[in-house]
C-alpha cells in the first residue's frame, strides 16, 4: 500500500465520513489510488454510514425497492446503493425490471419512469436503458458543472453556441465580423452560410451518414477533427476554420459525438 500523509488521511476521514462520498470519488479528489483508499479505509474500519437497520427503513426498503429499485431507496435512505442492493438480497426483496408498454422503433420503447410517468426510452441489446428525460437533465446538470469547472470546455461551448445562434440568423448578421465568436474567426457569417451551402450541395442535400434529406431533419454543424482534442484556446481557434467544418443532421452529428469518422464518413 502507498503511503498517504496525515493531511490525506485526514480528508479521506471528512470525505468519507462528512460527506459520505465513495472511494473512486475520493481517490479522484485527493490525486491517489482507488485502492490505497480502499486498503486504508479498511485497515482502520472507517464506517462511513450506519450498519443498523432500523424497522422503519427496511419497511421503506420492502414498500419501494421493488417497484423502484436501489437509485431510488438509496436517495429515500440516505444510504449508498450497494449496501441498499445487500439488504435487499438479505430481505428478499427482488426489483422488478421495467416493462415495455409499446415500440416507438428499433432503438426507443414507452416505459414506466418514476420521476416522468409514460415517456419514451433508450432500448439497447433487449434491454431498457434510461429515460428521455432523465438522460436529458443529468446530461443538462453534468454540462452545467463541466463548464464551471473546466475553462477550455467553457470556451469550446461558447464559441460552438454562437456559431450555431449566427447560422440561423444569417440574413441579421450579414458581413458582420464583430459578433459573438466571429471576433475570433477569419471569416464573416455570410462565408460560413455559402461554405456550408456549397457542401449541402456537394452532399446532395442528405446527410452523408444516413441519407436522411436536410428538408426533413434538423441541420448541424460537424467539426470533421472534433473539438474534443483541442487542449488549448489556439487550437479550438483552429479547429473552427472552414475546412474542418462540414454538415450532418442532428442526430447523426451526436452519434459521430468525438470520432474522426463513423460509418465510412471522413468529413466534406
Amino acid at each position: 500500500m502507498n503511503t498517504i500523509s496525515l493531511e490525506k488521511k485526514k480528508e479521506i476521514f471528512r470525505l468519507r465520513l462528512e460527506h459520505k462520498l465513495t472511494f473512486t470519488d475520493i481517490a479522484r479528489q485527493l490525486g491517489v489510488g482507488r485502492d490505497t483508499v480502499s486498503n486504508y479505509c479498511k485497515g482502520v474500519s472507517v464506517i462511513a454510514k450506519q450498519t443498523q437497520w432500523t424497522d422503519k427503513e427496511i419497511d421503506i426498503l420492502e414498500k419501494f425497492y421493488g417497484q423502484h429499485g436501489a437509485k431510488y431507496c438509496s436517495t429515500l435512505l440516505g444510504r449508498t446503493q450497494q449496501r441498499v442492493r445487500y439488504k435487499a438480497n438479505e430481505l428478499g426483496v427482488v426489483f422488478q425490471h421495467k416493462k415495455i408498454i409499446k415500440r416507438v422503433s428499433n432503438t426507443v420503447v414507452i416505459s414506466i419512469c418514476v420521476k416522468h410517468g409514460e415517456v419514451p426510452h433508450s432500448y439497447y441489446e433487449k434491454k431498457i436503458m434510461g429515460c428521455k428525460y432523465c438522460k436529458r437533465e443529468y446530461k443538462r446538470v453534468w454540462r452545467k458543472q463541466k463548464r464551471k469547472n473546466d475553462p477550455i470546455f467553457r470556451y469550446k461551448e461558447n464559441l460552438r453556441c454562437q456559431m450555431s445562434f449566427a447560422f440561423k440568423r444569417i440574413s441579421e448578421l450579414g458581413q458582420k465580423r464583430s459578433y459573438g465568436c466571429f471576433r475570433y474567426l477569419d471569416y464573416t457569417p455570410h462565408r460560413l452560410f455559402y461554405h456550408l451551402d456549397k457542401i449541402k450541395m456537394t452532399q446532395n442535400n442528405k446527410c452523408p451518414m444516413c441519407d436522411s434529406s436536410y428538408n426533413d431533419v434538423i441541420l448541424s454543424i460537424d467539426h470533421i477533427i472534433p473539438l474534443s482534442t483541442a487542449k488549448t484556446k489556439s487550437e479550438i481557434i483552429t479547429l473552427f476554420t472552414l475546412s474542418n467544418l462540414s454538415l450532418l443532421c442532428k442526430r447523426c452529428n451526436s452519434k459521430k459525438s468525438n470520432r474522426l469518422n463513423l460509418g465510412g464518413y471522413h468529413g466534406n
